[in-house]
């Protein structure tokens, strides 16, 4: 089904009779399409003077709205990215806010991708001001990798010479101590990447001690960041060709193309889609009490199951994850139980 239909299917025609895009028609296409809307994506890309005003509008109504449901959810997610593509940078405000939102609510907008685009959205809306992104590091009730994206993304734009390397390393010196983040917050880890992508050696030791205090080890038998990740990073900033070099392969460069890359992606994928349909349609089977020759022969078991190793023990954390999504190792599998 098109775009086109789709809109029409919601009440409202997709274009106007002077060839204008009806621009509620375009943003209800993104608010309830399961498939990938391409066509409203591209509508809204090709004009953006027409669409940004609605789309921040859109975001900063969500951010006030705390009941606001799974459609808005998914408008504001196709809006992130497209302002950033569109390089709206009136919109970087309201983006940095957007990250600040409560962790259940910003699980709803973005899900796992949270660690995997907001820096290079960051980047690609930076109008020259930092201190939002730096509002999204000092907020102890923003969600870590939110956080950590935000500290990558500060990191880039001192790195490429948009804002003062020396002022980032003493900010980043300074949040050794003031960053209000609890053990394992993955905000520690992104304080750390920070340092290593400005080549900060002089800090080494002072990562080593935070991170020995605050990045405790899982039960995976790691911590989800540690010195080994910290110097990995610091070694691979220093044998890049260039700085430019070592920013793109961590990705940490603008957002472009938004149709192209979610193109890749698992969840916007005919199998995805196939399953999700299916799980709905399935009868729920009522839980039942586990007999008890069950619990025996369950027992016997794992009793005779051999120790338990862990599959990713040899996956760093900026591979690409094992499961296939196409995301990091760090914003995918490392970060679940």
């Amino acid at each position: 089904m098109s775009d086109a239909v789709n809109a029409e299917a919601a009440g409202a025609e997709p274009s106007r009779a002077n060839g204008s895009p009806n621009v509620e028609a375009v943003l209800d296409v993104l608010r309830h399409s399961e498939p990938l809307p391409e066509d409203a994506l591209g509508a809204a890309l090709a004009a953006p003077d027409l669409f940004a005003p609605a789309l921040v509008e859109a975001i900063e109504r969500f951010i006030g709205d705390t009941e606001a449901d799974a459609a808005e959810a998914q408008l504001v997610f196709f809006a992130f990215h497209v302002l950033a593509e569109m390089r709206w940078t009136a919109a970087f405000p309201t983006l940095a806010r957007l990250l600040r939102i409560d962790r259940r609510r910003l699980d709803a907008v973005f899900g796992d991708a949270i660690g995997e685009t907001a820096s290079q959205v960051m980047l690609a809306a930076f109008g020259g001001d930092a201190d939002p992104l730096r509002g999204v590091v000092e907020d102890e009730n923003a969600d870590g990798f939110a956080r950590g994206a935000a500290l990558a993304a500060l990191a880039a734009l001192a790195a490429s010479g948009q804002l003062d390397r020396e002022d980032e390393a003493r900010y980043l010196e300074a949040l050794a101590s003031t960053l209000r983040a609890g053990p394992g917050d993955y905000a520690w880890a992104g304080w750390a990447d920070a340092v290593a992508l400005l080549g900060l050696d002089r800090l080494a030791p002072l990562v080593k001690t935070v991170l020995r205090d605050k990045m405790p080890v899982l039960e995976i038998g790691r911590a989800l960041y540690d010195f080994g990740d910290f110097e990995y990073l610091s070694r691979q900033v220093k044998t890049a060709d260039s700085i430019d070099a070592a920013l793109a392969r961590e990705r940490l460069v603008p957002w472009t193309d938004t149709i192209g890359v979610f193109r890749t992606w698992y969840g916007f994928s005919e199998e995805y889609l196939r399953k999700k349909r299916e799980t709905a349609a399935a009868p729920l089977v009522p839980d039942e009490e586990p007999s008890l020759d069950e619990l025996d022969e369950l027992e016997r078991f794992l009793d005779a199951m051999e120790p338990a190793i862990n599959p990713h023990r040899h996956t760093g954390r900026n591979d690409p994850c094992p499961c296939g999504s196409g995301k990091k190792f760090k914003a995918c599998c490392l970060a679940r139980p």
